[in-house]
C-alpha cells in the first residue's frame, strides 16, 4: 500500500475498469447468441451479467469532480466466442485491479477497496470457470 490515490489517478482507474467491464459485457452478450456449447453459454451469460454490474459499480465509484483523465480503450473482442481470449482478458483485468489495490489505503478509501474486493471475487471465479 502506497497511501492515497490522487483524484485524477482514481478517476482514470475507475474509467478504465468501467470501460473494460462494459466491453466484456458487450462481447459476451454477442457470444451467448452465437455459441452452441451450453457450458460456454452459461459462462458467457454469467460473465456478461457480472461485467455489466461491475461497470455500474466503477461508474458509481468514479469521482464526481471533473478531471482530465486519459480514456482507456479496450481491445476489440473476436467476432466468434473465444474462451481463451476471455480468460486472458480476465487475467489482464485482475492485473489492472491489483495495481489499483496497491495504490489505495483501504482505511482512507474504503469505497474503492470494497468495489475492488467485489470485482476481484467475481473475476477470480469467472477465471476459474473459463479455464475448465
Amino acid at each position: 500500500m502506497t497511501g492515497t490515490l490522487p483524484i485524477v489517478d482514481l478517476l482514470a482507474a475507475c474509467e478504465a475498469m468501467q470501460a473494460r467491464s462494459r466491453a466484456l459485457f458487450e462481447a459476451l452478450g454477442r457470444w451467448v447468441a452465437i455459441t452452441d456449447d451450453p457450458n460456454d453459454q452459461q459462462l458467457f451469460a454469467a460473465g456478461g451479467h457480472r461485467h455489466a454490474w461491475h461497470a455500474r459499480l466503477w461508474a458509481e465509484r468514479s469521482p464526481a469532480i471533473p478531471a482530465a483523465a486519459q480514456p482507456w480503450s479496450p481491445p476489440v473482442a473476436p467476432a466468434t466466442a473465444d474462451r481463451a481470449w476471455y480468460g486472458g482478458q480476465l487475467a489482464d483485468m485482475l492485473d489492472a485491479l491489483g495495481a489499483v489495490d496497491a495504490s489505495i489505503d483501504p482505511m482512507l478509501d474504503p469505497a474503492t477497496a470494497r468495489v475492488g474486493a467485489l470485482v476481484r471475487a467475481d473475476l477470480e471465479e469467472l477465471q476459474r470457470r473459463a479455464s475448465c
